[in-house]
């Protein structure tokens, strides 16, 4: 048969007869042939890929992103391609020069840092670029992101609803977007509250080794200057926040209430669930 009709079997199978497409598919089985996607790329300019690029694996907040749009992406026939540029942003940079020499259809990308730079050398090749979780500085730039400083300030009202008037905010990294976002919004909550005090822990880092020091600072604090409820700028860091007090004979949440800040699913079992936004 001809070219044309081998990938129309593979392609287009429809406009094929049966008996033909069943004697092309089984010289496929006896040959072992698969299609060359790269050589198909060359041709066509792109492939049924999308490139995801995320800041960190370690973080199941960015699995779940992964997840998510590895089902949207096989719901369509696409396959998803996956790069962690461990919060380095010239291996971002990296990654996303190689999700172009892939001929990806195109790319989302959930950065927490600036990256306009980046992406407008992919869109300048011809690739349609996605911001998820950061909100760009581009006009025209498309994103699927939620209000970080409204979920700090909820969550922060949150915690003054339930009496709290010495609230530690847990915390590091404010070069990071969402959370300097979410910092914004606590700020705005605890000024409409008169009485109410921040007390802000640098944790150093948003993973969770910082929250265990956070954790471990607080619970040496005496009570009196304690904070009698904390707010960690993540459910990562909320969550080893609570480890901490619990270890140190600090109930969570009698003693002390405890909010995260993201609705990460590793916030959702443990010996407390872990309120969050």
């Amino acid at each position: 048969v001809s070219l044309a009709t081998v990938s129309n079997v593979l392609n287009h199978p429809e406009r094929v007869a049966a008996a033909t497409a069943a004697r092309v598919r089984d010289a496929i089985d006896a040959l072992g042939y698969t299609p060359n996607r790269n050589a198909r790329a060359l041709v066509s300019g792109s492939t049924r890929a999308i490139g995801l690029g995320v800041m960190s694996l370690r973080n199941s907040l960015f699995s779940d992103m992964v997840n998510g749009a590895q089902l949207a992406a096989r719901e369509r026939g696409f396959t998803l391609l996956i790069a962690s540029s461990e919060d380095d942003l010239q291996a971002q940079g990296e990654h996303l020069a190689y999700l172009e020499s892939a001929r990806v259809s195109g790319i989302l990308l959930a950065s927490m840092t600036e990256s306009r730079d980046q992406v407008e050398v992919a869109r300048r090749h011809g690739r349609p670029v996605v911001y998820v979780n950061y909100e760009p500085t581009e006009l025209d730039a498309c994103a699927v992101v939620v209000d970080n400083e409204q979920a700090g300030f909820l969550a922060t009202e949150h915690l003054i609803d339930r009496g709290c008037r010495r609230i530690g905010f847990v915390s590091a990294r404010p070069d990071l977007q969402p959370v300097d976002r979410r910092r914004a919004g606590v700020l705005r909550a605890v000024a409409a509250h008169p009485g109410v005090l921040l007390v802000d822990v640098d944790a150093g880092d948003i993973d969770p080794p910082g929250g265990t020091d956070a954790g471990l600072r607080i619970a040496r604090m005496p009570e009196d200057e304690r904070p009698d409820g904390v707010l960690g700028v993540t459910d990562l860091l909320a969550m080893a926040v609570v480890s901490e007090l619990r270890a140190a004979g600090i109930r969570v949440p009698e003693d002390i209430p405890v909010s995260g800040c993201d609705h990460n699913s590793v916030a959702w079992g443990g010996a407390v669930p872990l309120t969050s936004v």
